[in-house]
């Protein structure tokens, strides 16, 4: 199936490395559910090393998606988001 995919060569690529010693996997989750669903799931796939780390991303106003928009035309020009 993993070769249907990514292609054939790089699920062979991926194989290599698995033989070698392992794959290194980072998987992003949002909430505490997503984080026991996606560690349930690499388990469940044979994953036998599973950690949590957790990180704090910054935001910054030119991330936020749509900060820029003028929904209203005769609002003032203050940005909607704050820096």
């Amino acid at each position: 199936m993993i070769s249907r995919v990514l292609g054939a060569e790089r699920a062979g690529e991926l194989e290599t490395l698995m033989a070698a010693g392992g794959l290194v996997l980072w998987v992003r989750v949002r909430t505490p559910e997503q984080e026991e669903k996606a560690q349930r799931i690499l388990r469940e796939h044979g994953a036998d090393a599973v950690r949590v780390h957790e990180i704090e991303i910054d935001k910054r106003l030119e991330d936020l998606p749509l900060a820029s928009l003028r929904p209203d035309p005769w609002l003032s020009d203050e940005p909607l988001a704050k820096p």
